[in-house]
């Protein structure tokens, strides 16, 4: 029989492990963040909520008074004009029906603004006034009256504080000019302008009535357009029949578009 010698290692007495002191300054530390910042959101909660319900309250009552007055959207001579009306009003009881009736005082007193918004801020105490201007894309002139503006909703309007620097193209309206033009005419009216950059013009003039198209060039020279049809065929034309024109040809000259269906086109000079 074979022996089988096994071989057990002694064992080992258990060794005790030492205990580690775990630092809980750092742990601390983070809590008293939490409950600072939770203590913070709740106090900034608190605050606005007394100041939304004294704001509303005083609405209800009609007893809210702005502490000033914020304005946007404009400057110059209106701003200053609206400030003059809007100062009287810090600090006595100032209503929604108060800012509605200013609002439409504003739009009745300056045609060219376009929109006018008066609101109360009942956490800021402020009455925040924005306007803004229309944006004009033609001038013309009334006899014996001052400027007229077009707005691209069609909409004409004075403007007494305009910039005269501001490049506006000066058309010249014939017919009856409603205080607002169709959508037809002042889609009429961009066309044209657009067109600008092929042939340059000094006037552009409209025929209401009989809608009919005139370009008057920088050097008093005349394109009748005829029509309001065609026209960016009608112009694209003109472009090269006055950049083949020599210095021997008449200057002022009339381009007469009234039979271009037909295909003809007549230069003529202009009479003085």
């Amino acid at each position: 029989m074979k022996k089988y010698d096994y071989y057990r290692p002694v064992a080992r007495p258990p060794v005790r492990r030492k205990k580690v002191r775990k630092n809980i300054l750092p742990s601390l530390i983070k809590h008293l963040i939490v409950c600072c910042v939770l203590a913070g959101l709740c106090w900034g909660g608190y605050v606005l909520a007394v100041r939304l319900y004294k704001g509303i309250s005083a609405s209800r009552l009609g007893q809210w008074k702005p502490k000033a007055v914020d304005l946007s959207g404009v400057d110059g001579p209106i701003a200053k004009e609206i400030l003059a009306v809007m100062e009287p009003k810090v600090g006595t009881p100032f209503a929604v029906k108060d800012a509605v009736a200013l609002q439409n005082e504003f739009l009745a007193k300056y045609p060219q603004l376009r929109k006018v918004s008066v609101k109360r801020g009942l956490l800021s105490g402020k009455v925040h006034v924005k306007a803004q201007r229309r944006e004009p894309i033609a001038k013309f002139f009334l006899s014996g009256q001052a400027e007229r503006f077009i707005d691209k909703d069609g909409t004409v309007y004075t403007d007494t504080s305009a910039n005269p620097t501001e490049t506006v193209q000066t058309v010249e309206l014939v017919g009856k000019i409603p205080l607002k033009l169709d959508k037809e005419i002042v889609a009429l009216l961009e066309s044209i302008l657009k067109l600008k950059k092929q042939l340059d013009f000094a006037l552009l003039h409209i025929d209401l009535a009989q809608n009919t198209v005139t370009l008057t060039l920088p050097d008093q020279s005349i394109i009748y357009l005829g029509a309001a049809q065609d026209l960016r065929e009608k112009v694209r034309r003109a472009a090269e029949i006055e950049s083949a024109v020599t210095e021997q040809q008449p200057r002022p000259h009339v381009l007469d578009f009234t039979y271009f269906k037909e295909g003809k086109v007549f230069l003529r000079q202009k009479s003085l």
